[in-house]
């Protein structure tokens, strides 16, 4: 079972945690029950014992919204890209809702044995803290994060706003945790918390404008405007990039079927198709990768950047268009892979190890046929970085009319 697919388990256990426990206490729950409190734990309200339902139900309300929001936002694939940090979010919420119903079960039971309010606030600067360190790496999206006409107009806007506003939130969080943890200077935590709330909402906002307003300067507008009548095609091959960073979330095999199928569809001399691929998703057949190209190549700690998955693309030895097809299925697979929300990045190195028996051995136990060697490959994962495009050099092109 993969981390991603334990972790979803996880949530839709916990979703229906606070459900089973309250139907199991329902029938045993005094008939009016404690539902809102003040901060020093006095009980401001109390409600006929079916309202606990509503209460019950919030663990699985956000498991089950959570996961329906990146089926309907229109920019669905950019989810992939920060997939496993999104559902540690929902996870936390999750969680939160199980907390708030276990409290409201055990008030009802034994009143005042928990700091009801102080509870709560601690929970919601722990959530503002957790949200803080996972800004930076939401993507592009219309329902999570900073989302306003500068941040959705731009992906560097996005990205530069997140970064800021992420640090914002943990300050908040901080401050709400400790005055939860602390209550002993109030008035000092009531300011640092209330300037905190403040730039919470007001600064992500500002900042993100004063990007685009310093994009618009620099003419960066004109281009985004030249690129919004761009086909959908032509933006995927502008926007790949070369990563070289990567999260430990494993791509799903339907995902690489769908990425090798692309390669396989690349045109090839005379149409042969006489290419092979391997896919490594092994993480200690990958690790031995990296150990024996280290070794050949007299290059100690040699690694893929950590990502978890590599396509090696080979052809027969000695084939006139064996590099130039492997070529044309790589660069495809590549594009695939970005349209899917990953990364890649073309690795050169087993063509210096051509002819090594060592390598050869071990390839041929992977599966590699005989009469074969790999002329390129790329290395897949979930990118951890959005590198910039680099400069495009003049003057390499010529048209002759």
């Amino acid at each position: 079972m993969t981390k991603r697919s334990r972790k979803t388990l996880m949530i839709w256990a916990l979703s229906v945690l606070s459900l089973v426990v309250t139907a199991i206490a329902y029938s045993f729950l005094p008939e009016e029950i404690p539902m809102w409190w003040n901060f020093h734990g006095t009980v401001l309200r109390y409600a006929e014992k079916n309202n606990i339902w509503l209460i019950a139900s919030l663990a699985a309300v956000f498991a089950v919204l959570f996961t329906v929001l990146p089926l309907i936002d229109p920019r669905n694939k950019n989810y992939q890209r920060f997939m496993e940090y999104y559902e540690t979010f929902t996870l936390v919420m999750v969680v939160a809702g199980d907390i708030l119903t276990g409290v409201v079960i055990s008030e009802s039971f034994r009143p005042g044995k928990i700091e009801v309010g102080q509870l709560v606030v601690l929970i919601a600067g722990l959530i503002c803290m957790v949200m803080g360190n996972l800004m930076p790496k939401i993507k592009s999206n219309y329902f999570i994060g900073i989302r306003n006409p500068w941040t959705l107009s731009d992906p560097d806007i996005w990205n530069r706003t997140h970064r800021i506003g992420g640090r914002i939130f943990f300050i908040f969080g901080l401050c709400v945790t400790v005055w939860a943890l602390m209550p002993v200077w109030p008035l000092l935590i009531y300011l640092v918390s209330g300037v905190a709330l403040v730039a919470i909402t007001v600064v992500p906002y500002l900042y993100s404008y004063w990007c685009f307003r310093q994009n618009q300067k620099k003419g960066k507008l004109a281009d985004q405007q030249e690129e919004e009548s761009w086909s959908p095609v032509m933006k995927n091959l502008l926007e790949r990039r070369s990563v070289r960073a990567y999260t430990d979330q494993m791509p799903s095999h339907e995902l690489l079927e769908q990425i090798v199928l692309a390669g396989q569809f690349a045109p090839s001399g005379k149409n042969l198709q006489e290419w092979h691929f391997v896919v490594v998703e092994n993480p200690e057949v990958l690790h031995r990768l990296e150990e024996l190209l280290g070794e050949e190549l007299g290059r100690p700690g040699y690694h893929f950047y950590g990502a978890p998955v590599i396509i090696l693309c080979a052809n027969k030895k000695g084939a006139r268009n064996a590099m130039a097809d492997c070529s044309a299925a790589l660069q495809n697979m590549m594009l695939a892979a970005h349209d899917l929300g990953l990364g890649t990045c073309w690795i050169n190195q087993f063509r210096d190890v051509w002819g090594n028996a060592k390598v050869e051995a071990y390839l041929a136990q992977l599966g590699l046929p005989e009469g074969y060697e790999v002329q390129c490959s790329t290395i897949v994962g979930y990118p951890a970085q959005s590198p910039a495009a680099p400069a495009r050099k003049p003057g390499t092109v010529t048209y002759v009319k």
